[in-house]
Formats: structure tokens, C-alpha cells, sequence
């Protein structure tokens, strides 16, 4: 997810990305965006055949959004364009996937990072997607759905704590090794194994302007926070903080938080 990208580039983190792009207008900006942040896109590959991926954002009153995705060359990440850009995850202190590209794409990350001894692999199920197998969450280092997301994998509905707990002890009895739900305005429950959940709060601000970048903006910090030494709950914590900054402006990419912001954040600090 470029989102997640920018945000921790925006932190201080040395990032790269394994993508495709269209040779098109779109396809330019996203590369040139990229290069400004120091994100290296030496694995992202330009399709000769598909247009740059897009989507669009439609934001109500209250904040809460709707995505509409035409994924176009992300189609094109599959397993053998991810197994020829191997080194930039088996150099990696974090691995961050989604559900945006080809399966065969998503699984041979999965195994790649796995096979890391020095790789945190973070497996953001988004767009969520019922078939998620098995073995793509016993992968994964960390689990980290929404609420959406953690009801479209277990059939739960989740809309507080305790259904999120429930959610997410479902994803482990599937081989999670630890699941990290968001819960919008419920803040964050991490639940590790058989021990006992950790909810961690949401931070208090003034007004929720636009919470469409909020979720991406949160795992872009904690992948920074996990790869700068951070235990899981501090790291949740602190890209918690990031997360509340993004949710009381407009946009995505433009409502981040750069680390000199940050600064000035206690709970950041």
C-alpha cells in the first residue's frame, strides 16, 4: 500500500516497495512521489499492457469513507515478479503486504519474509477477502485487520473490545500467531497467542475530520516503530499518536505526520 509507504518514509525509515506501475501519467506521479520521500522504487516495474492502478475516495459528514479500487498493473505483482525482487524483503526489518495484488504475489512474500530470520512480516488483509487461507496467516508475524476486515475473515461482527477479541482469537485458532484489530475510535487490541488481550486506547483529539487515511497511516508507523527496536505494544502505541494526527485533516498522503511533527507528540515519545 503506497500510503503505508509514504507514511513511514515520512518517519524516518529507509523504505522500499515491490509494485508495478502503467506506463502512463499516474504511473509518473506515483514514481516521482516516491523518489521526493527517498523511497526506493528500483522493484517497482512498469507494465507495457496495464494502466497504473487508481482509487477513488468518497467521504461522508461524519468523516467515514468509501474506496472504490480499479487495480490495473497491481495485477501484474505476482509470484514471479515478487520472487525476482526477493532481495528487497530478505534485507528488510519489516514486511508489509496487503491483499492489493495477485495471490501468488502475496503468498510468495509471505514465504520469502517467513524464511527471513531478521524480517517482521505484518499481513494487512485488505480488501478483505474470505478465502484468506490458513497459511497466509500462520506466515504472518502480526495479523492487522480493521474491524471490516476482522468480520469478513471470521464471520464476527466486531464492534467493540470484546467482539474484537473474539475476532481475533478466531484468526488465531486458524494459526495467527498474533493479531493486532483496529477499532477506529476503540483504539487498538493486540492479542498474542493464549495471553491475555491489551487494548490500547485511542487518542483523544478535537475533531475527526477525515478518517480515510487513518488505518494506513497507522501501519506505516508501526512498521517504522517494529523496525526501530519498538516491543509490539509500544510500537502500537506510538503509531497510534501518528494515526490520531492523519484523522484531523483531509486527504491521505497530504494528513500524514512527518517525524519533526512528531517531536512534539508525548505519546510518540
Amino acid at each position: 500500500n503506497h500510503n503505508q509507504v509514504l507514511q513511514a518514509a515520512l518517519l524516518g525509515s529507509t523504505v522500499g516497495v515491490i509494485s508495478s506501475v502503467g506506463k502512463d501519467s499516474n504511473g509518473d506521479a506515483f514514481l516521482n512521489n516516491f523518489r521526493k520521500y527517498g523511497v526506493d522504487v528500483s522493484a517497482v516495474d512498469v507494465s507495457e499492457s496495464e494502466h497504473t492502478g487508481v482509487a477513488s475516495i468518497l467521504v461522508d459528514n461524519d468523516g467515514r469513507n468509501c474506496i472504490v479500487v480499479v487495480p490495473g498493473a497491481n495485477n501484474t505483482v505476482d509470484e514471479a515478479c515478487v520472487r525476482r525482487h526477493a532481495s528487497v524483503i530478505e534485507r528488510a526489518r519489516v514486511l508489509v503486504l496487503q491483499g492489493e495484488v495477485p495471490e501468488s504475489g502475496t503468498m510468495a512474500a509471505l514465504e520469502i519474509g517467513a524464511a527471513s530470520p531478521h524480517t517482521t512480516v505484518l499481513l494487512n488483509p485488505a480488501p478483505a477477502d474470505a478465502s484468506l487461507s490458513d497459511r497466509a496467516l500462520q506466515l504472518a508475524d502480526v495479523v492487522l485487520p480493521n474491524e471490516t476486515e476482522a468480520e469478513v475473515l471470521t464471520g464476527i461482527a466486531v464492534t467493540d473490545t470484546t467482539s474484537g477479541e473474539k475476532a481475533a482469537r478466531a484468526l488465531i485458532a486458524r494459526g495467527a500467531k498474533t493479531v493486532v484489530v483496529t477499532l477506529g475510535g476503540n483504539g487498538v487490541l493486540i492479542v498474542a497467542g493464549d495471553a491475555a488481550a491489551v487494548h490500547v486506547p485511542a487518542c483523544k483529539v478535537d475533531k475527526v475530520v477525515d478518517t480515510t487515511g487513518a488505518g494506513d497511516s497507522f501501519i506505516g508507523a508501526l512498521a517504522h516503530c517494529l523496525a526501530h527496536g519498538d516491543a509490539l505494544e509500544r510500537a502500537v502505541v506510538r503509531a497510534n499518536a501518528v494515526a490520531a494526527r492523519s484523522v484531523q485533516r483531509t486527504g491521505t498522503q497530504k494528513s500524514f505526520a512527518n517525524a519533526e511533527e512528531m517531536k512534539g507528540d508525548s505519546a510518540f515519545n
